[in-house]
């Protein structure tokens, strides 16, 4: 009898020895691991990016995109503004797409395409080639409990992708006084950069939304 009652006080030290090994050696590290990661998985991802383009003449005023997703709910916005034709004072109409609140990844692989792109890297720029459009691009990210924004304003993405031309330097040296122009080093200072970030903003979204895009644009260019 003593050895019977001595088998179940084994069998629970075993019991208890395995819960207790397998917290040590699996579920101490997997709590651990999960603490860790827990902070970034319940942080807000927000993202806001736009393009505005003003122009100074012609049938357009404006045309602005505004993209956002907000932990996974992805929105898309755009507006043309026209001006009227025919009047003696100017008359502006605008016209408005905006697509509902969905759970997509639109908005995200569309921002990563920009990061590719280099709109993290690009610097304002001072009005050249046409300077009657005039662009502002923005974007905006929060996540992981960080935060970042940026602003840039150019004009004509195609001249600073092209025809930019080059950037000369003149180095003085005392023992040549008159430098030889000649043999003057150049960088040169075109980015493609720019061209390529209005293009991604021009491209965006469904073909249907690209058709809305194109149908309101011509109205509003229309003048009625």
């Amino acid at each position: 009898m003593p050895r019977i009652r001595f088998i179940p006080t084994v069998i629970a030290l075993v019991v208890v020895a395995v819960l207790v090994g397998g917290y040590f050696f699996y579920y101490g590290p997997e709590m651990a691991r999960y603490n860790a990661v827990r902070p970034m998985a319940v942080s807000a991802s927000d993202i806001k990016l736009g393009m505005l383009v003003s122009y100074d003449r012609g049938p357009l005023a404006s045309e602005e995109y505004r993209l956002e997703d907000n932990n996974g709910n992805s929105t898309a916005f755009y507006r043309v503004t026209g001006r009227s034709l025919g009047t003696t004072s100017e008359t502006l109409r605008s016209y408005t797409i905006i697509a509902p609140k969905s759970r997509t990844y639109t908005v995200p692989f569309f921002f990563d395409k920009l990061v590719q792109d280099g709109i993290w890297d690009v610097t304002n720029q001072p009005p050249r080639g046409d300077t009657n459009a005039h662009y502002t691009l923005s974007i905006e990210q929060s996540a992981q409990q960080q935060h970042g924004t940026r602003v840039v304003t150019f004009t004509d993405p195609h001249y600073w992708a092209v025809t930019a031309g080059r950037q000369y330097e003149i180095k003085l040296d005392k023992n040549k006084p008159v430098p030889d122009l000649l043999k003057l080093g150049s960088t040169s200072v075109a980015d493609k950069r720019y061209e390529a970030l209005v293009n991604d903003f021009r491209n965006f979204g469904t073909p249907e939304f690209q058709a809305r895009v194109a149908q309101v644009r011509r109205q509003a260019a229309s003048g009625h």
